[in-house]
């Protein structure tokens, strides 16, 4: 954490407290913005206070034409949907009124430090850089200075605007009242004026970073199919850090089919804006031994990208929206907001936290959601399993909660690495990981939020699987427990997806040439749609006792 002066902290303390008694949320909102230029660097803030709503309170100074982008973003944005990237594309200094409870053991050391007296609710300062790609941090030297100085002519346009609100202007999210510094003599005077200031469009422009070679080898082999699929980078949600350096949020690529929603590939990488993209497709090229017509992307950049695949006969469209990229990022959104992962902050603080810590759960609950792709309507299930089970007992309940037989061999793929029961033969080429000897609360933090589970070989039925909340044990449940599903379970060896839509196809038609012999060979009725919830609960209820008999301690 870089060192504040003693002057400096102390004016920027004194012009929090200064802001929270004068309270300018009472009469000024979103629509108030301050601009107010920094006398030192010459950069602007775009200073909003926070408070009208009764949720947050503190001030929000966003720099430059990054932060003045998000705002206009944040004021045209739907309120009811989720936005997955704010986080990412915020600019800004922040100041956050709290209780004390809030504050991690920096902030209250900068408290102490400032001789800042704090009592009762909204009164504890903490402060926070926010910057594209990078973990909240505390301010420096030179942002803690211009924090104050935002602070302080904030104030002053609050305290006036408090007898004229004319002075705020028209009030329509593009007009702000401005705070503009000079300097003569070596002091600094200010004046006001409005300004109608218009955010410079960012380019991002990069270097494709593509092997020719191997996109060549790479398809190889590789079956053509008129699959569509969708693929994006952005930043994950999970912050990492480096001993010494600021935490920073990896880069994150997402290749998945636009049909069923099927994740075939998903990697963190350095912070290269998708220049690498290519080598993600090459994997998933070699992995599933399928290639698409299409590519569906979304921003712009990455055109420059997969071009590449042009001569392969693979093209790429730009558009809008991805929804199976966006529902594939919701889950593990939701999981890390859920704190899924324990404690975000970063290691430096967690360790300092450590009372905090203890009063933590030994088990958590990790509720999942399990979708059968490329069948189509979905059929799903929810259901919620203790972290300290293994992958033995998590397939199990996989297979249970389907509804499928447990007849044929299965694996998962987590995170690049397959899990399953090895294989006897010592010669064979594939030995997965031995998921017995694996518990899900060892698993690496980046790798749970999306996995698949592969059962049947021969039908190569695919589940994805995402995490989405985790919680305590709840008194009196037995886990695994199942609590919610959609539709019917294929039935076993009846051929895969494809064999299922011919299966269903034929039961549905009397006139069909195979409609006699599947619905016999399915036991003379199927319906696609039963789910019974209390028939999957009553069979999980059993797997604990048949598995011990079964793994023993291995369990």
């Amino acid at each position: 954490m870089d060192k504040i002066s003693n002057k400096t902290l102390t004016r920027l303390f004194t012009a929090a407290d200064d802001f929270r008694t004068l309270a300018p949320w009472r009469w000024m909102g979103d629509r108030e913005v301050v601009a107010v230029r920094d006398p030192l660097s010459d950069r602007t803030a775009y200073c909003v206070a926070m408070g009208m709503e009764k949720t947050c309170f503190g001030l929000e100074a966003m720099l430059g034409d990054r932060g003045l982008m998000a705002y206009r973003k944040a004021i045209v944005s739907n309120p009811d949907v989720m936005d997955m990237d704010a986080l990412h594309i915020k600019d800004s200094l922040l100041l956050f009124l709290d209780e004390r409870k809030d504050l991690s053991p920096e902030d209250l050391d900068l408290v102490k430090a400032s001789g800042m007296k704090c009592s009762g609710p909204h009164a504890w300062p903490r402060f926070r850089r926010f910057e594209p790609g990078f973990y909240p941090w505390i301010l420096n030297e030179q942002d803690a200075a211009f924090m104050a100085v935002c602070l302080e002519q904030v104030a002053e346009v609050a305290f006036q605007a408090m007898k004229d609100p004319k002075i705020l202007g028209p009030r329509d999210y593009r007009t702000f009242v401005a705070r503009i510094p000079t300097q003569k003599d070596g002091k600094i005077t200010w004046r006001d004026e409005f300004i109608i200031p218009e955010p410079l469009e960012r380019v991002i422009r990069i270097q494709p970073k593509v092997d020719q070679a191997n996109l060549a080898q790479a398809l190889q082999g590789v079956q053509g199919t008129p699959m569509i699929w969708e693929a994006d980078c952005f930043f994950g949600h999970m912050p990492v850090a480096e001993p010494g350096e600021r935490p920073h949020y990896p880069w994150c690529y997402m290749i998945t089919d636009k049909a069923s929603g099927f994740v075939f590939d998903i990697q963190l990488t350095n912070n290269d804006y998708g220049a690498g993209f290519i080598d993600r497709m090459c994997e998933a090229f070699r992995k599933h031994k399928i290639s698409p017509a299409k590519v569906l992307i979304r921003q712009p950049h990455l055109m420059s990208v997969f071009l590449a695949l042009e001569p392969f006969g693979i093209k790429t469209e730009v558009v809008k929206d991805l929804p199976m990229i966006d529902e594939a990022r919701m889950g593990m959104f939701k999981a890390f907001e859920q704190g899924m992962f324990g404690s975000s902050q970063p290691s430096s603080q967690a360790k300092k936290s450590t009372k905090k810590a203890s009063k933590s759960p030994k088990t958590a609950v990790y509720q999942f959601k399990v979708s059968l792709n490329h069948v189509s309507p979905p059929i799903w299930r929810l259901f919620q399993v203790k972290d300290d089970i293994t992958l033995r007992r998590l397939a199990s309940t996989i297979i249970m909660v389907m509804g499928w037989d447990g007849g044929h061999l299965h694996q998962f793929k987590i995170g690049g690495k397959e899990y399953g029961i090895p294989c006897e033969d010592e010669e064979d080429d594939y030995q997965p990981e031995d998921e017995r000897m694996v518990r899900l609360k060892d698993m690496p933090q980046d790798a749970v939020g999306v996995f698949t589970f592969e059962y049947d070989f021969g039908d190569c039925w695919e589940h994805m699987v995402v995490l989405e909340r985790v919680l305590a044990p709840e008194k009196g449940v037995k886990y695994p427990v199942c609590i919610d599903g959609k539709r019917s379970c294929p039935p076993e060896d009846c051929g895969g997806p494809p064999g299922y839509e011919n299966f269903l196809e034929a039961i549905r038609n009397p006139k069909h040439p195979e409609h006699e012999h599947l619905l016999g060979w399915a036991g003379g009725a199927f319906d696609p749609e039963e789910f019974n919830l209390d028939d999957i609960d009553d069979d999980l209820r059993h797997i604990a006792s048949e598995e011990k008999l079964m793994y023993g301690d291995q369990l």
